[in-house]
Formats: structure tokens, sequence, C-alpha cells
């Protein structure tokens, strides 16, 4: 299976649209001679239609297969600590032993868009590593707050904790060195980020930090793209050279945060999210969201002020409620 890349997801009924969209700009920018084998971890709740849709999606793209795995009741006794990441973001803990076939797998959210063949991204070298990913900024901006929760879970270094929504793991040294129980224990404890806290914990000191273009994380951190006060803090995290890079040349765009670019017609990026999500069968739900957002939006600000305003379809940032709930980069 050397010569077929695994991708996997996870999802409920309610983000079965944005995984299609995921996984249609993973096909759409894939080589020829690239192959795919993609595994969907799904809820019992899914609906065949929707399979179908997937089916006929990926039938149209050589080198691909995708497969889907009901994972019944797993971890449905588990901490949800956020409204927009729901018990599916746990699955992801099961990869070791749902494939004991490969060595090495790339995971993806359901809320990122893939630029670039994955190839590359692929073959980094992890031999020594549990897993790979990119650095988030939160923990360690928000280290003095955070700093008794992670010395008690004996997390004392947050320098190298990463996003989970885009990693490559190391299936295969996972299981070597039996960390499988590690990661079901950790899941039963009701970590404050979920699933992004058990790999962290689990899997410290063999974590292999990537540049931000693996995954440019689209959330509340402002200061990331701007020239603030605060941007030097982002610097000294990534370096100038790769946030200057990874907002040229993104290879994964990832919309982290509860506003996402079909509840926020202000998400930043969100043109990249659009240009496949208008080439999807979900796509006129897409536009009726945006549209209710916009007009609920509209119909607060008319009660608050008593005023008359003209609708625009895309309501400008200043009119929306960007919500400011803590960061789960």
């Amino acid at each position: 299976m050397s010569n077929v890349i695994p991708i996997v997801f996870a999802s409920d009924k309610n983000n079965i649209p944005y995984m299609y969209v995921t996984i249609l700009s993973v096909l759409k920018n894939k080589h020829s001679t690239t192959n795919y084998n993609i595994f969907c971890l799904i809820t019992s709740d899914i609906k065949s239609k929707d399979k179908k849709n997937f089916y006929k999606l990926v039938s149209k793209y050589t080198g691909t297969n995708i497969n889907f795995i009901d994972m019944g009741t797993a971890f449905n006794n588990s901490y949800s600590a956020f409204k927009h990441i729901t018990i599916p973001a746990y699955y992801r803990l099961k990869m070791p032993e749902l494939f004991p076939n490969y060595n090495k797998i790339i995971y993806l959210d359901t809320d990122v868009i893939v630029l670039k063949d994955l190839t590359e991204y692929y073959n980094i070298d992890i031999e020594n590593f549990y897993i790979a990913g990119v650095r988030t900024a939160t923990p360690i901006i928000q280290r003095k707050e955070t700093k008794k929760y992670y010395d008690n879970l004996g997390l004392y270094n947050v320098s190298s904790y990463i996003n989970s929504g885009v990693t490559l793991w190391n299936l295969r040294k996972i299981r070597e060195d039996n960390l499988i129980k590690d990661l079901y224990d950790y899941a039963s404890k009701n970590l404050k980020v979920m699933d992004q806290d058990v790999i962290n914990i689990v899997f410290k000191n063999k974590i292999k930090t990537l540049s931000l273009e693996y995954n440019l994380m689209v959330g509340q951190n402002y200061d990331l793209y701007q020239n603030t006060p605060q941007h030097a803090i982002y610097v000294n995290i990534y370096g100038k050279e790769n946030i200057e890079k990874a907002i040229k040349n993104p290879v994964i765009i990832h919309y982290t945060c509860s506003d996402k670019p079909w509840n926020s017609s202000s998400k930043r990026l969100k043109q990249y999210w659009w240009q496949y999500a208008k080439n999807t069968p979900y796509h006129f739900g897409f536009r009726k969201n945006i549209f209710s957002i916009s007009k609920n939006a509209y119909n607060i600000i008319i009660k608050f002020f008593g005023i008359k305003i003209s609708l625009k379809l895309k309501t400008p940032q200043t009119l929306v409620a960007v919500e400011r709930d803590r960061e789960r980069e």
C-alpha cells in the first residue's frame, strides 16, 4: 500500500456537506499519478443518498477510492467542549487500531480546503515521531492561564502543542509503543480541548512541528495576518518568512473556530472555500444559510436602531457578530 495515500475524515450527518467540499478540494488538486484511499468515519445516521453523492464524486477521479466506516457508539460518552466540535472529533483516536495495514496516515477535519497535491505532505519523514502537525498559538499565548491545567496533565511544555485538525500520523510507531490504550484513557478524562489535548498529552516529546503552510489556521488569530502589536508573538512562534509564505501560498487552509465560510459572510479567506462549495450538490443549502444569516443581522440592526437600511446579501463585516469563543485553532 506504499503507493496509495490514505486520508481519513470524521463526520456526523450535519457536517457531511462540508466534508464533501473538503474532499472535492483534495481531488481537484491531486496529480494524475497520485492515488488516494479515503476513509470516512461516520455516525450511524448518515443517509444513503449522501453516500451516493460521494461515490459519484470519487468515480470522476482515477486512482481514488472512498470507504465509509460506521463508528456506532464509539466515544458517545465523551465530553464535547464546543458547540462547533462534535463527538466524531474523537474518532481519529481510533485510527491506529482501525487501520492495521497502514503505517502512516493523513487526518483532515471537515472545515479545511486543500489547495495542492498531498504527496509531498505525506512523504514528510516522521519515522521517529508519533505525529506531525502545525503548532497552534493559543496555548503558548495563554501559557500563564493554562499552566496549572497542563502541568496537572503532565504537559509541562506547550511549545510543540499542535492543532489536531490537519495531522500526519505514524500508526506503526503508535502501535509498537502501545499507546492505543493511553489515547482511549485520556479521551475519557473530559479534557478542555477534547481530542486535541489527548493527542498532545499522549504524544508529547515525539511530535514533529511543521511549517504554517500545511495548516493555515483562519480563526480568531487576527494578529497573524495584520501588523498589530501582538503580531510579534506570532512571528516568534512561526517565523516571519513562514507566515508570509503560508498566507501567500498555503497548502491547506483550516477554518478554525465557530465562524465558518458557510455561516459567516465575513470569514477570512472564505473565497477559497466557496470556490469549491459552489460546485457541490449542497451549494443551494450553503447559499440559503448565508442569506438567512445576513437577513437576520439586518433585522437585528433595524430593531436596535429603529432605522431602515437596504439589505445586501453580503453583510459588511461591521454588521456581523463575530463570536469570541475560546479558540481551538
